[in-house]
């Protein structure tokens, strides 16, 4: 792909036409007015609403209006899917597609009248994309020119405010995952409103919610891993998993609520932080994008699962990309790690539909690690990312970045030296431009903020410090001599009075500071004054206790008892027992009085009393 000026504050300020409007200028009035009718004949599953007409006209019509788009060498896109390419020439496409088809395919039978349904149109047209974006690696241009060209088409059936131009490969939203731009400069920037579209919760006012959703020929659910266009790269789609499907209450369109992932080449790591293939990692942003932005459905599995086995075969298609996922990334974040931190519950991270379910999978033997791969940077891949060159050292953030770095070394050994030199150089040299797009694109943003608010230019003032300081009032304020000579003209003792100095010999109990090595000293009582502790007796009264004097006052303990007493109180005790019993066989006929017991009671005090 060619290189997109992610930093030109021209991309995202703009002043967008209508995306139907665009289409319609190149067409006749009459063809103008059928792509016009086109546009309201989308259903809800997003297939073309059927309709009683000349099938044939409209279905031209449709190719016609693809042939329109180009891609960035100026070459029509629609030219580059025409053909089955030669399986000498390509044997990556026909080992991957088993079933392919071409749009030279597609127009012989639109003329042939071989379509009488527009969804037996429709589904041979995504099925020749289908089939070039399946047998096209990631990252190549084909890969990204057939995801330019389905967005193209979707965005017929689809209001005009959902679809940007191409230079934002006809996506609903203005930058991707690690768009600098976004992430770094469209807070607070006027006429930058949808540059960055991501928010960190799930938005739930004004808007119907729906259980699934069906598009074409995906059915989706909650947890769904799909590929969303990328208006950065379309090469590079983005992976992402549903969260909610719902319709504007303003709106029938459907809409989908996901959370993107980034891929390494779009985040900012130190240059020994090692990658697994195919990783990609979690933001903690929801983007709510319209259907159309959807390509296909992908799968990502977390790291403990991806290492035991891979899904089934009804889950997954062994022919479209499986990420693996360990690591959440905040490019905000300031940590150590650079952004990156480990996910500690799996399910905190997935859609709360699916948190109690397990998807089935086809376990390996035996566990099976993937191996770790250096800095794509490093490799010569290219991204909004790149390296961060104020990285601690791997020593200062721990073992694992210690390992890290070893294995980077052991893969940098391993390189022909003319490939290491030349990456380096493409990595120091990318660094360099996005730091002078940057700094280029920082002043060009102050321009044009200041030509949309209709301020000149002006130079910021600098102002002297006042000489004179004064009050809220403007009188004059006194600075305030806190010199000894200015006190001791307060106290009437002249200019200089008596200054008495404490000497070393009592300083030396005082405390210092250990700065200026002056004596400390405080005006006051400390605020903060230690608890009082427990009450300590004096000399004398110890003395007195250790003598043996009797007391003065009166004592709170109870006097000393003697054994006789004692056993008096016990025999006293035993015969009260034996008497009442007695008395209570004579009367079992008749009840106590609630009274009697009190008596008893009463009596038994007394004598004790007495015998004390």
């Amino acid at each position: 792909m060619a290189d997109v000026k992610l930093y030109d504050v021209d991309r995202y300020q703009f002043n967008s036409i209508d995306f139907h409007a665009s289409i319609t200028q190149h067409l006749a009035l009459t063809d103008k007015q059928h792509l016009l009718d086109i546009r309201d004949a989308g259903t809800e599953d997003g297939y073309m609403r059927e309709f009683d007409g000349d099938h044939m006209y409209i279905f031209n019509l449709l190719i016609k209006v693809m042939r329109f788009v180009k891609d960035s060498f100026n070459r029509p896109i629609f030219e580059q899917f025409e053909f089955i390419p030669d399986q000498a020439q390509d044997p990556y496409f026909h080992s991957i597609v088993t079933d392919p088809f071409s749009l030279s395919q597609l127009e012989k039978n639109v003329n042939s009248g071989f379509y009488i349904t527009t969804r037996a149109f429709e589904s041979d047209l995504f099925r020749a994309f289908d089939a070039f974006r399946l047998g096209s690696p990631i990252g190549s241009l084909r890969y990204g020119n057939v995801n330019i060209l389905q967005r193209f088409y979707v965005g017929l059936f689809a209001p005009s405010h959902l679809t940007l131009p191409q230079e934002f490969n006809f996506a609903s939203a203005k930058a991707g995952p690690g768009n600098p731009f976004a992430e770094e400069l469209a807070e607070g920037q006027p006429g930058m409103e949808g540059v960055g579209p991501a928010t960190s919760r799930i938005l739930t006012r004004h808007r119907y919610f729906k259980d699934d959703a069906q598009f074409r020929d995906l059915h989706l659910n909650m947890g769904d891993w799909v590929h969303i266009i990328n208006p950065d790269d379309a090469t590079k789609p983005i992976p992402a998993q549903l969260f909610k499907v719902f319709t504007p209450d303003y709106s029938s369109h459907i809409h989908i609520t996901v959370c993107r992932y980034y891929r390494p080449e779009q985040t900012v790591h130190a240059p020994y932080r090692t990658f697994y293939e195919d990783e990609v990692f979690k933001s903690g942003n929801y983007v709510d994008l319209p259907i159309e932005d959807l390509l296909e459905k992908t799968f990502v599995m977390f790291a403990t699962k991806y290492s035991r086995g891979r899904p089934k075969e009804h889950l997954w298609d062994k022919r479209r990309p499986l990420y693996v996922v360990e690591h959440r990334y905040s490019p905000k974040s300031k940590t150590e790690t650079g952004g990156f931190s480990k996910i500690k519950s799996w399910n905190a991270c997935i859609p709360e539909e699916v948190r109690k379910t397990e998807y089935e999978m086809d376990s390996y033997d035996d566990q099976q690690k993937p191996a770790s791969l250096m800095s794509p940077f490093m490799r010569g891949i290219e991204g909004p990312g790149r390296i961060d060159e104020n990285a601690p050292p791997p020593q200062e953030v721990g073992p694992v970045a210690v390992s890290n770095a070893a294995i980077v070394a052991e893969q940098v050994k391993l390189m022909p030296e003319g490939a290491m030199v030349s990456a380096s150089q493409a990595g120091q040299g990318s660094m360099l431009l996005k730091k002078q797009q940057k700094d280029y694109m920082l002043q060009q943003t102050t321009q044009a903020s200041k030509k949309i608010q209709g301020e000149l230019k002006k130079t910021t003032p600098i102002y002297d410090k006042p000489s004179v300081k004064r009050d809220r009032k403007g009188k004059e304020l006194k600075e305030l001599d806190r010199s000894i000579q200015s006190m001791c003209k307060k106290r009437n003792l002249g200019d200089h009075g008596e200054v008495t100095t404490i000497p070393e010999e009592t300083a030396a109990f005082f405390e210092r500071d250990a700065e200026t090595n002056k004596l400390k000293w405080f005006s006051g009582m400390p605020m903060i004054l230690p608890k009082r502790g427990q009450t300590a007796y004096s000399a004398e009264y110890l003395l007195h206790r250790l003598e043996g004097e009797p007391q003065t006052k009166k004592s709170k303990t109870l006097p000393s008892i003697s054994e006789e007493s004692l056993h008096a109180f016990d025999d006293f005790c035993r015969n009260t027992f034996e008497t009442q019993k007695e008395s209570r066989a004579e009367t079992n006929t008749t009840a106590l009085n609630a009274s009697e017991p009190l008596l008893y009671l009463s009596e038994s005090i007394s004598k004790t009393t007495n015998l004390l």
